[in-house]
């Protein structure tokens, strides 16, 4: 959420959004963007009053009827829907002007893409198709593209403009990726002979040096890694099964 001081009835109103999924500030940080998972809406609430601004239900996409994550880059706001899963129907990536909602574009994607990565160095996002083994990069003004990872990209990390790390969940690895060049490189989660599991979603240090990413596993650790080696310094135990 915002870092701002909130009286204790604005989260009342935030706890009545049903199945919130996804959240993204406005430009000027007054009002959060929230989409619902389930009957895929999306709500405004007003952040100086806490109150309830709108929320519209979403034409869907062919069978993608749900909203799977939420980003905003620029004025734009971008939608992932996806259909209720299991399934192998198509999702899609949907672009909307942040102020009118009117659609400004949409790209069909995986069937389940699972996480959205606002770039706005590149004016993109990244999209994390879970079911598969790429992430696809879409803009307004750029053709979509596709990089290979590994199974199961699921979070994301922008470490520059250039530089994504993906936490590649089903293969219990990371990928390093390069969007200016396309390259992908591995990055296995191991320290020693310990091998660690299912990460899903990671942090930056402030001076980048360090990456903290959540191995989610049922023995959970928090996998402190350092870039430049592309090693894993330490592992700190944490709860089993604990997502971002």
């Amino acid at each position: 959420g915002a870092q701002r001081r909130m009286d204790p009835h604005q989260f009342v109103v935030a706890r009545g959004l049903a199945f919130a999924n996804g959240i993204a500030l406005s430009a000027d940080e007054s009002q959060l963007f929230v989409s619902h998972l389930r009957g895929a809406r999306l709500s405004v609430i007003d952040l100086a009053s806490g109150q309830l601004e709108r929320s519209s239900t979403l034409p869907p996409s062919a069978a993608a009827t749900e909203a799977a994550d939420l980003a905003r880059l620029g004025d734009s706001l971008v939608l992932a829907l996806r259909p209720t899963q299991p399934s192998t129907e198509p999702g899609a990536v949907r672009f909307l002007d942040a102020q009118s909602l009117a659609l400004q574009a949409e790209y069909s994607v995986g069937s389940d893409p699972a996480s959205l990565l606002a770039l706005p160095g590149r004016a993109s996002v990244l999209v994390s198709n879970f079911d598969s083994d790429h992430v696809s990069e879409l803009a307004l003004e750029r053709e979509p593209r596709q990089l290979t990872v590994a199974p199961g990209p699921l979070g994301a990390l922008a470490l520059d403009e250039a530089r994504v790390l993906s936490l590649d969940y089903y293969s219990n690895r990371a990928s390093l990726l390069d969007l200016q060049t396309g390259d992908v490189s591995a990055l296995p989660l191991t320290q020693g002979a310990r091998g660690y599991v299912n990460p899903t979603h990671a942090a930056a240090s402030p001076d980048g040096e360090l990456c903290y990413v959540v191995s989610s596993g049922t023995d959970g650790h928090l996998l402190i890694m350092h870039m430049r080696e592309r090693a894993i310094r330490a592992a700190i135990p944490i709860d089993g099964l604990s997502f971002d």
